[in-house]
């Protein structure tokens, strides 16, 4: 063991210090749970949800699942540099001694250690703590698992809910395999095949009736991406995830109130171990959605950040010659970092809107790790950028 190894293994901070450096600039705070966790999800029954104030998320998986070069990227972004000191803490030893080994490795000296970790800093109702206000619209698997089996977890649907397996008009994919009880959803009946542009309300209620949603149904909204052959049988229109983004931003400007976006999508259900099925399963149509589409809603302030409820101005490119532009979007944006006019803190995503694209899948980084992508357009230009 180095010395190095030595002094960072044994250093640590306590809950009276760690709190009074919370401001402090020279220190980098992280967060080496799982994303769900940091978000807010209370998964280990803790006595509150989120993660200390300031807190960048680093989970300690990705040091499996991501490579050497975008670990050092991620660590680079998030502000875990060797000049900076830093101090961990998790829900677990393993975790924390993992990435605390890793920095090391890295050259790093000034590692310290929360060792009584989130549960006892949640269980203190004099600590403060931050959370993603909407974390509970961003659901993990775990929890869709729960709901199936007909659980009650936290947040869960107050009544009816469904389930759709959504991608842009490949029902082939869907009848190959989805998790059990899943409708099919082709977001063609959202959008225009010509444009992609949003349908008129007359055509949006008619779709959602047919699906069987009215506007107190709980929707739970997932895609398929990656998993499976990479030789894809349908090319170019895998992207399930952003489909079922898309659908989320839409059922929410038609005034679904309570519409969920898992986690990682089939991708994450699958690499979890949980069944699939085949069954094809057919709606049950209602009459009437229940309410005006769109709904009327309050505006609010556009800031850095953007919320289920909060409506942006995005900044409209122009198109090439021939081509209809693309509408703005109206009202719905998911919750992906903290409330509106507060800073980005290390480990959230703020958004630039350039158009209509949805968001990454995940609230504080995405399924690859990666804390910033740029999805295009089928004109090939980019239309959203996520930021670290």
């Amino acid at each position: 063991m180095t010395p190095d190894q030595a002094q960072n293994d044994t250093a640590t901070i306590s809950a009276a210090e760690l709190r009074r450096r919370l401001d402090d600039p020279d220190l980098t705070i992280v967060d080496v749970r799982p994303l769900p966790d940091y978000n807010g999800w209370r998964r280990s029954g803790e006595a509150r949800g989120g993660h200390i104030p300031g807190a960048a998320a680093f989970p300690s998986a990705w040091l499996e699942s991501v490579d050497d070069v975008e670990v050092e990227r991620l660590l680079h972004l998030k502000g875990i540099v060797p000049s900076r000191e830093v101090v961990l803490y998790g829900d677990e030893t393993e975790g924390v001694s993992a990435v605390r080994d890793r920095l090391t490795d890295l050259g790093h000296k000034g590692v310290r250690t929360y060792e009584q970790g989130w549960s006892e800093w949640a269980a203190e109702p004099s600590l403060p703590v931050e959370g993603l206000p909407n974390y509970d619209k961003l659901v993990h698997t775990d929890w869709l698992r729960e709901v199936l089996d007909g659980g009650k977890p936290e947040a869960a649907p107050e009544g009816s809910f469904l389930v759709l397996h959504v991608n842009f008009g490949v029902p082939e994919e869907y009848e190959e395999g989805h998790i059990p009880g899943a409708l099919y959803l082709d977001t063609n009946l959202l959008e225009s095949r010509e444009d992609w542009n949003r349908r008129s309300p007359e055509e949006l209620e008619q779709a959602l009736c047919s699906l069987g949603i009215t506007h107190d149904t709980t929707v739970i909204l997932y895609g398929r991406d990656t998993e499976g052959d990479a030789n894809e049988k349908w090319p170019g229109r895998r992207a399930g995830q952003i489909a079922a983004s898309r659908a989320a931003m839409i059922l929410r400007y038609c005034g679904v109130d309570d519409v969920r976006l898992l986690d990682g999508g089939y991708d994450w259900w699958v690499r979890a171990g949980n069944p699939l099925e085949t069954v094809i399963r057919k709606p049950a149509p209602v009459s009437a959605f229940g309410v005006q589409i769109p709904l009327a809603r309050t505006p609010t302030t556009c800031s850095t950040t953007a919320t289920w409820t909060t409506r942006c101005a995005p900044t409209r490119r122009s198109p090439p010659t021939g081509r209809r532009p693309v509408s703005p979007p109206t009202s719905g944006w998911p919750s992906i970092a903290g409330p509106a006019g507060a800073q980005a803190r290390p480990g959230s995503t703020p958004i630039s809107w350039v158009g209509r694209r949805p968001l990454s899948t995940t609230a504080a980084g995405s399924n690859g790790a990666r804390t910033r992508s740029t999805i295009r357009s089928r004109w090939g230009s980019p239309k959203i950028k996520l930021a670290p």
